[in-house]
């Protein structure tokens, strides 16, 4: 696994037959992480909130996928819309109700180094029904606990994006508990989902 760190080469954007080739030849495989900060994390979560889901995957090698990864511009080639109807994530996380296409998602740019505030305050904020029970430091450590299980300390080679739209069925459609993040481990060659819900 040679990850996308590095540029391979400095060829022009790859066409869309290029990208139309990546997407039929692109393999997902699923990674079990059975740290116990990610599963304290989840845990806390389906506290606060209604339903949650969390997995992970590795991504084949290919260059179009080290193209654009390789420079932070994953999102500029439907990448998400893409990859969430891959056939093994649906097959993972069946709860999602996935559908085969997801014609639009609105995903902006979030960052490894605060993800873990993010998710403490979310925690804190709770749900419609339920908070959390511990204090506001110990929401923090549960959420550095996760980045660290997550990141391995190398924060700059992890990017993170969110978005709060409702791209499943699965989702409530209040976007005030919305909300799903992607990571990518570049040096891995990883990606990650996280998503929460819940009703009034």
């Amino acid at each position: 696994m040679q990850g996308f760190l590095e540029p391979l080469d400095d060829s022009d954007t790859p066409g869309a037959k290029a990208i139309a080739a990546f997407w039929r030849e692109l393999e997902v495989a699923h990674v079990q992480l059975d740290h116990p900060a990610v599963g304290l994390l989840l845990m806390e979560l389906v506290e606060t909130h209604e339903k949650i889901a969390f997995a992970c995957f590795e991504l084949s090698d290919h260059p179009v996928l080290n193209w654009f990864g390789s420079r932070n511009r994953l999102d500029e080639f439907d990448f998400f819309c893409k990859l969430l109807v891959h056939p093994t994530i649906s097959e993972i996380l069946p709860g999602l109700a996935i559908p085969k296409r997801i014609k639009e998602l609105e995903v902006g740019w979030g960052t490894s180094f605060t993800l873990d505030g993010t998710l403490a305050q979310i925690m804190v904020n709770g749900g419609s029904q339920n908070a959390f029970n511990g204090s506001d430091s110990e929401a923090k450590e549960i959420g550095l606990n996760f980045c660290e299980a997550l990141f391995d300390g190398r924060y700059s080679e992890n990017l993170v994006y969110d978005t709060f739209d409702k791209w499943t069925p699965w989702f409530s459609g209040n976007q005030n508990y919305d909300h799903t993040w992607f990571g990518v481990d570049k040096r891995l060659s990883r990606f990650w989902l996280l998503a929460i819900t819940d009703d009034d």
